[in-house]
């Protein structure tokens, strides 16, 4: 059976149904709420508020990477949503005006959505939109958990739970993961892994990085000298992620660069929030490889006509079915370091997507490349493809068959400009 607290003022409102056995209370908001009488045990009325919180929020599980939120729900309230903000940019009346956008039910713009409540829960930090546990200078983030109630008769209230979590992870968890490399898929430009942990595992934090991402001054070499505990010391220091729910089965993949040093790590979180055994393997890519059997037989350039275009005229030999041109200015080659990794450029398609180099056929003699910048200085490097689908070594063709680096091209005509 319910129990009704009714304020005086509440009670001169109310209009009894006999028929009906219901009884009416219209709110000062001009809502009304319907009680039936057989299922009220009685009615107190009291001018007294109900000073009962309607939702207290409790931070539990709290490590360097992860926490819940636990929200328990008094029997006044009616609904509830629950977000957690830094402390230096909360703001309530946005926290206010975005809660009731949710209750709203507005498609466009529902916040809170992932935490509207009827009933007590507990919510991870992946589900209040928490993306960083650290401050701007590294210290562990200075949080605040607000809870946006509403109560039988309508009326809303705000309140807030200051924290902090832990600064320095712990491992305090019998959980370990365990991560394994697919050698069979590994090349020169990508990984695939997997990650297995405990049963009693409920988050994981994992990720592929390099050593000039954990530290500018962090070598490969310097990595691989230190031992494992010396390396996970280390990746504990510096990812203080956000950890995401754990699956069994738990694959990835990574796309590296050529001759690199990636290192896979994954960080176990047991269901009560206990940091576990990170595992660490480092994987170094090789060179990428390029054994095509065709090649270039020749290379012409007709003299410029136009300033946005230019025309080549190749030749390769029987072996090539394809070949692939890569024309790019003097600018691109020190912004994008194109020279120095034009092998795996070339063995993309990607880039082929993008139009960095592009491919025509054996028949294709005379091909015609665009001129983006024009007056700059171009390089052109070239691949041929075998029936195999296999690329030559890259050729520099402007030296090669015009022994020259560069080519000048054509200033845009003054009346353009």
């Amino acid at each position: 059976m319910k129990r009704v607290l009714l304020s005086a003022a509440v009670a001169a409102l109310m209009i009894a149904s006999a028929a009906a056995q219901t009884v009416q209370i219209k709110t000062t908001k001009g809502e009304t709420k319907i009680y039936n009488l057989s299922q009220i045990e009685s009615l107190t009325f009291s001018d007294e508020a109900n000073q009962e919180p309607l939702v207290t929020l409790e931070v539990v599980n709290a490590s360097a990477y992860s926490f819940d939120i636990k929200a328990t729900k008094a029997a006044s309230c009616q609904k509830y949503m629950v977000a957690v903000y830094h402390q230096n940019i909360y703001r309530e009346s946005s926290f206010v005006e975005s809660a009731e956008q949710t209750l709203a039910e507005n498609p466009y713009y529902c916040p809170f959505a992932e935490t509207l409540r009827y009933g007590s829960a507990t919510f991870s930090e992946a589900q209040l939109g928490v993306n960083s546990l650290t401050e701007d200078d590294g210290s562990a983030a200075q949080l605040i958990a607000a809870v946006y109630a509403v109560d039988d008769l309508g009326e809303s209230k705000v309140y807030t739970t200051p924290f902090t979590v832990p600064a320095t992870p712990v491992v305090e968890s019998k959980e370990k993961a365990t991560i394994t490399i697919n050698e069979s898929t590994l090349t020169y430009n990508h990984i695939d892994y997997s990650i297995a942990c405990g049963w009693n595992t409920a988050k994981i934090i994992y990720a592929v990085t390099q050593p000039s991402y954990i530290d500018s001054k962090l070598t490969p070499a310097k990595w691989a000298a230190m031992s494992l505990a010396e390396q996970k010391a280390k990746l504990l220091s510096v990812f203080q992620g956000i950890p995401s729910a754990y699956k069994s089965g738990l694959k990835g993949s990574y796309d590296c660069s050529a001759n690199s040093t990636c290192i896979v790590y994954a960080i176990p979180i047991d269901k009560d929030g206990k940091i576990g055994e990170m595992d660490v393997k480092t994987v170094n890519t090789g060179a990428p490889v390029l054994d095509g059997a065709g090649a270039f037989t020749s290379l012409t350039v007709e003299p410029q006509t136009a300033h946005d275009n230019i025309t080549f005229h190749v030749a390769v030999d029987e072996k090539a079915v394809a070949y692939r041109l890569m024309w790019f200015t003097e600018t691109d080659e020190k912004n994008s370091d194109y020279i120095g990794r034009i092998a795996e450029i070339f063995l993309d398609s990607k880039y082929g997507d993008y139009n960095t180099w592009r491919e025509f056929s054996c028949e294709e003699t005379a091909p015609q490349l665009n001129v983006f910048r024009p007056g700059n200085k171009y390089y052109l490097y070239g691949v041929t493809v075998d029936r195999f689908g296999h690329l030559s070594q890259p050729v520099d063709l402007l030296q090669t068959y015009l022994g020259q680096k560069l080519l000048e091209t054509m200033n845009k005509p003054a009346e353009e400009e």
